[in-house]
């Protein structure tokens, strides 16, 4: 079985960013829940290195392409969050994906603070 990612057209046309940007940014596309994978996973999958992907990814939070949820040492929690082209089809799909990413992350970020908290709480 190969593996493959969709790669978005209209995201290679944006202005605001660079070939590579829009190729990490469909990488991450691919996980609707949310990209779990390190930063070492993502670079043997797009043949980079893995201070290349951190230094895209910091570019790509800091142009609001990219929100990451929680971070360790290695890894972290990213959802792609595409600025899409005007009203249409896609724009309605992102608007609904969008509401239901918005409650995944409050419910993560619930879960991992009760459990930060339990943990506390046995010390």
């Amino acid at each position: 079985m190969e593996r493959f990612f969709v790669v978005y057209e209209w995201i290679f046309q944006h202005p605001d960013l660079s070939h590579f940007e829009a190729i990490l940014i469909c990488y991450i596309l691919k996980y609707p829940n949310g990209c779990f994978e390190s930063s070492n996973h993502i670079a043997k999958h797009l043949n980079s290195a893995p201070r290349v992907i951190k230094r895209y990814i910091k570019t790509l939070i800091a142009k609001g392409w990219v929100t990451c949820l929680y971070e360790s040492n290695h890894r972290r929690i990213l959802y792609a969050t595409p600025k899409y082209p005007g009203p249409g089809p896609l724009f309605e799909q992102e608007k609904n994906r969008q509401k239901q990413l918005q409650s995944q992350v409050c419910n993560l970020t619930s879960a991992l603070t009760a459990n930060w908290s339990k943990k506390e709480n046995e010390k």
